[in-house]
């Protein structure tokens, strides 16, 4: 019984790791331009400043 407990844990665990690394890796597609273009931006500004 335990062993069988075990197993349905591990196999619930696994697609919920796998949703979990999509989902950052997504994000950080998404979130990674944009950090980019805000850091030019604001050397950009920086330089006007200057």
């Amino acid at each position: 019984m335990k062993k069988e407990k075990k197993r349905k844990y591990s196999k619930v665990k696994k697609p919920v790791n796998i949703y979990l690394l999509a989902f950052v890796g997504v994000a950080e597609f998404i979130i990674a331009p944009q950090l980019t273009v805000n850091q030019y931006l604001i050397k950009y500004i920086l330089k006007l400043r200057h």
